[in-house]
């Protein structure tokens, strides 16, 4: 048989029916299952060129929307971002049916928060959920509970986060639905994370990491990048090292672009912490620059934290400051609070280092606020600890220590592990804030 034929690619010049077509769809569909996105590109193109004409045709319509939702994905996981969105939204344009609709507006919902276009996906979730409930469906309304709590985690309402990801998860689970059961986990850890409670991450990402092993390479990248992350919060950058380090090499195999993006940005954070500093660093800018071109704009953003903090820990503090300004305007731009209140963090770290106390304190005050409301505990015990730092107020200095001190209590306290727990006390930053209370 013609190779190409024999991978579904078809003769042009050929008129298609629908079992070609519906073969055509299948073999496009197995090259993406299969990592194969170069092939599956080509055939997906093809597929849409072909059935152009006669895409108002009930079953054309269906493979269509099949064909756009899997080239959408390819796009995401290749970081191309704005093509992804481009496909999304077609496919919720060739939508009919009810259902159809539901389905294409959570994928669109989901390709806009990946983007931080956070009011656009809280619109558009909300109006998937609204259909659901009138039509009873319950898939479509566990990806649209699902994206609304995605949604909330991101511009830092995480009690409403949690209570839509848990009811999202339950309804998944009775759907008997492996995979999106997974990804949910992974959401809830993400969300108990920022909130400080780290041992409730661990347990969803641990829980989630067990089921990804049966679902795929993505979900086994992302469920070890964050799991790791919650190493790096109690200071155990030995295991978060060996985390990321298997999760990368997992990314790369699979060309996972977007994946490789976040597990780079936390290698460097591992390895700069361990003092393997030129490593470190070079992991840092390989994740700037996938972050320049991959269009993820939260990744983006932690991606220029990290870096910045760099930067200024080894004295470069115009960089630092140049990095911190970006993330700045990027945040105030799609309005997240989150890492706005991160932004004037390390600005005021940067100031303080210039010895600008006045500077350093007005940024940390706007930045105190903002990490009480999008609830950064981490975030919160470091800013108290600052301000107890350049406070010229020996009481004063003594109350930022004493919240911090509780802050990190509150923190530690659910952690079993001994090791973990000792870890975590060891960490020089947290020494200085627990001596400074006794």
């Amino acid at each position: 048989m013609d190779q190409m034929k024999r991978e579904g690619i078809h003769d042009k010049d050929e008129p298609m029916n629908i079992a070609d077509l519906q073969h055509q769809l299948e073999t496009a569909e197995n090259f993406r299952l299969s990592h194969q996105f170069d092939q599956a590109t080509l055939l997906y193109d093809e597929f849409l060129q072909g059935s152009e004409e006669a895409k108002a045709e009930d079953p054309v319509r269906e493979m269509r929307l099949m064909a756009l939702a899997g080239y959408g994905r390819i796009l995401h996981v290749k970081g191309q971002q704005p093509e992804a969105l481009s496909k999304f939204k077609q496919r919720v344009e060739e939508s009919k049916s009810k259902i159809e609709q539901v389905d294409a507006l959570v994928s669109l919902g989901d390709q806009q928060i990946i983007m931080a276009k956070y009011e656009d996906a809280f619109a558009v979730h909300s109006q998937a959920l609204s259909v659901s409930k009138k039509l009873n469906y319950s898939a479509g309304r566990a990806f649209a509970l699902r994206g609304l709590g995605q949604t909330f985690s991101f511009i830092g309402r995480a009690e409403e986060a949690i209570s839509n990801l848990k009811k999202a998860l339950s309804i998944f689970q009775q759907l008997e639905n492996n995979e999106e059961t997974v990804r949910t986990w992974n959401l809830l850890g993400i969300t108990h994370g920022q909130q400080g409670e780290i041992d409730k991450a661990i347990d969803a990402f641990s829980v989630g990491l067990k089921n990804a092993r049966r679902v795929g390479d993505m979900a086994i990248a992302s469920f070890l990048s964050n799991l790791g992350e919650m190493y790096q919060d109690l200071y155990a950058f030995e295991e978060a090292l060996e985390y990321h380090r298997e999760g990368l090499e997992i990314a790369e195999k699979a060309e996972l672009r977007s994946m490789e993006l976040d597990l780079c940005r936390n290698l460097g954070v591992d390895l700069c912490y361990l003092g393997q500093l030129e490593e470190g660093y070079t992991y840092l800018q390989r994740a700037l620059s996938l972050s320049q071109v991959t269009g993820m704009l939260d990744l983006q953003l932690q991606t220029l934290y990290s870096i910045g903090h760099y930067e200024m820990a080894h004295g470069k503090i115009e960089l630092a400051q140049k990095y911190g300004r970006q993330l700045l305007v990027l945040a105030d731009e799609i309005k997240a609070r989150g890492h706005l209140a991160r932004a004037r963090y390390l600005l005021g770290c940067c100031e303080k280092q210039q010895n600008n106390i006045q500077e350093a304190q007005q940024l940390w005050q706007q930045s105190l606020f903002m990490a009480h409301e999008t609830q950064q505990y981490r975030l919160l015990w470091q800013i108290h600890a600052a301000l107890a730092e350049i406070s010229d107020s020996a009481e004063l200095a003594r109350t930022h220590n004493r919240i911090a001190a509780e802050v990190i209590e509150q923190i530690l306290y659910p952690i079993e592990s001994q090791a973990l727990r000792t870890a975590f006390l060891n960490a020089p930053s947290i020494k200085i804030v627990l001596d400074a209370i006794q």
